[in-house]
């Protein structure tokens, strides 16, 4: 009796190890294994052969090719120093052609990659989004935010972006601002003030060549 009692006791015990190992695995951050597989990325063909990330913008001139991605819930901006030739040839690709992104891959896949950057880390903070509340239009534009994304103005929602991301911007208005043929956002939105601010996705902006990006080239 005392046998089968102990060895009832170690099956449930290393019942419970396992359930333990398990919980812990389950707990163990995704961004862990992003940043380990992502270690590995050496040229752009490795991205682009990346089994499940989703592409979001790219774009090559100045030297540079960038290439924006989702891969296991973290944004990725790859970037590149180009020869000139290589970029001549990835420019006069025709869009149209069918085949057009299995040929911009060709030519840019054995290029190296110089700067691997997780744009996640970029996200405005909640903190930092309710900051905002209370500010104009024209202090948003001032800090740098940009306003040509789209505007629904019933709800007075201006789709404007930050960096690389775009949000949500709510302004309060007693009413909507008249549509013309040279409707000006940032004008229309200069005096007003933000009511929420609400995260949206990546921004065509992402896959922009600025100055910053370059200087970090050099």
């Amino acid at each position: 009796m005392k046998r089968v009692l102990g060895l009832v006791l170690a099956a449930l015990l290393v019942l419970s190890l396992f359930a333990a190992c398990v919980k812990k695995e389950e707990e163990k951050p995704v961004g862990d294994e992003t940043v380990a597989e992502t270690a590995e990325l050496k040229t752009f063909n490795d991205v682009f052969t990346l089994d499940g990330a989703e592409f979001f913008g790219s774009s090559g001139g100045s030297g540079v090719f960038i290439y924006v991605y989702l891969y296991q819930d973290a944004y990725w901006r790859a970037i590149g120093k180009v020869p000139q030739e290589t970029l001549d040839a990835y420019n006069n690709v025709d869009i149209m052609a069918p085949d057009h992104e299995q040929k911009e891959r060709e030519i840019m896949g054995p290029v190296e990659i110089s700067i691997l950057e997780n744009l996640n880390d970029q996200i405005l903070t909640d903190a930092q989004q309710e900051a905002l509340i209370g500010k104009t239009g024209a202090d948003l534009v001032r800090d740098g935010w940009k306003t040509d994304s789209g505007y629904n103005l019933e709800d007075m929602d201006f789709y404007m972006s930050y960096g690389p991301f775009e949000y949500i911007v709510t302004f309060e208005a007693q009413e909507p601002p008249e549509i013309t043929d040279d409707f000006d956002e940032i004008a229309a939105i200069s005096p007003l003030k933000v009511l929420s601010i609400t995260f949206f996705g990546i921004s065509n902006a992402s896959a922009d060549i600025t100055e910053d990006i370059t200087a970090k080239l050099k």
